[in-house]
């Protein structure tokens, strides 16, 4: 693919829009499962809460960094040097958090090895993409995972139930919903 400004320019586009979009579900997902799960302690059951094995759970997730190719270590580093903290005295407040910002999720992005985040920041700095033109197609990869997480939302039953029209088809599919958990040990009657 090559870096025809108008496609870039849709691609940093359809990010943002994405990116708001998750930012919206997480937000509904917190009162979507709230509501729901009330609904089910409501209903007279309780939660059974799984035991987890308190194991060694050090992830990979520092040493992803180490992953990236030298080239994105570097357009990192150019991203740091004009988004980092220290280097924002001069600017107005909005500029500080905007680019604070970008600071962050470079940041997030450079150890969870999310290399279209990297060129969309870049692209947003105003800093040279050409070396990256056959890496361009990582800004698609980053919005493929970004709806899929939205997509996963749109699956759970907490949204399922909680975007039913009438309290009848809500009660019918709440009651199907507790029969199998009850199948599935998930719950208890208190």
């Amino acid at each position: 693919m090559s870096t025809n400004p108008i496609e870039l320019k849709r691609l940093v586009s359809k990010y943002k829009y994405l990116q708001q979009e998750l930012e919206y579900f997480n937000e509904l997902r917190g009162e979507y499962e709230r509501d729901f799960k009330q609904n089910i302690i409501e209903s007279g059951y309780e939660f059974i809460i799984p035991i987890i094995s308190s194991g060694d759970t050090q992830s990979e997730e520092s040493t992803i960094s180490d992953q990236l190719p030298t080239k994105f270590k570097k357009l990192f580093r150019k991203i740091v040097s004009l988004t980092h903290p220290d280097k924002l005295k001069d600017e107005d407040e909005k500029t500080i958090l905007e680019l604070r910002t970008m600071y962050e999720t470079a940041v997030n992005a450079s150890q969870d090895g999310e290399k279209g985040v990297l060129i969309i920041i870049a692209i947003e700095l105003g800093i040279d993409v050409e070396d990256f033109k056959d890496e361009i197609e990582e800004i698609n990869i980053t919005c493929n995972k970004i709806k899929k997480q939205i997509d996963e939302f749109c699956k759970r039953s907490s949204y399922y139930w909680y975007n039913l029209k009438t309290d009848k088809e809500k009660d019918e599919f709440m009651k199907k919903f507790i029969d199998s958990s009850l199948k599935h040990n998930n719950i208890k009657k208190k």
